[in-house]
């Protein structure tokens, strides 16, 4: 190998060290996701340990969902239906965290804005899962609450939004093109 080798092999070497847009679109995108999630599914576990009922939620809308159960009905948790649940859910949010990456990725002022963030969230989440209710659900957000569901919704996209907000405040720009933008 001559010296041109090792000099291209270099350049390889920094231009994957470098973070690009596609690096930071999918960064935002899996990490929000998750985050979003997990506050959801936090909260969830909070409400279930309150009413002394462990992994009840998941398992009322993983038996709506999948067994087409009546929610009102539902008493028993069922680990089946916990695991099924939590694969939609983390897809649900993995979908919601590409949605807020392209959002951001196209009016990048967004990042520096969390509470934003956040209301575009909330409402995507509350919408979103009340007409998911109406369409496949039949009654889920009765038995858990309407307010229940807010709260967990809200903080998703508080959540959601300071991530967003911490992961861009290092540099004026959101995304950077890679070494040729520079």
């Amino acid at each position: 190998m001559d010296h041109t080798d090792d000099v291209t092999v270099d350049r390889r070497r920094e231009s994957r060290d470098a973070p690009t847009e596609w690096d930071d679109f999918f960064y935002d995108a899996f990490y929000g996701g998750a985050i979003g999630g997990s506050t959801v599914a936090l909260v969830g576990l909070v409400i279930d340990a309150i009413k002394f009922e462990p992994l009840f939620i998941p398992s009322l809308i993983g038996s709506a969902l999948f067994l087409g159960a009546n929610p009102v009905t539902v008493s028993e948790v069922r680990m089946d239906m916990v695991a099924y649940f939590t694969v939609v859910h983390l897809v649900a949010f993995v979908i919601l965290g590409l949605m807020i990456s392209a959002l951001v990725l196209r009016l990048h002022e967004l990042a520096f804005h969390p509470i934003i963030v956040a209301m575009i969230i909330f409402v995507v989440l509350q919408v979103g899962f009340v007409a998911a209710d109406a369409v496949f659900l039949g009654g889920v957000v009765g038995v858990v609450g309407f307010w229940w569901l807010a709260l967990a919704n809200a903080l998703a996209g508080l959540s959601m939004g300071l991530f967003l907000l911490n992961a861009h405040r290092e540099s004026d720009t959101v995304y950077v093109r890679g070494p040729e933008a520079s």
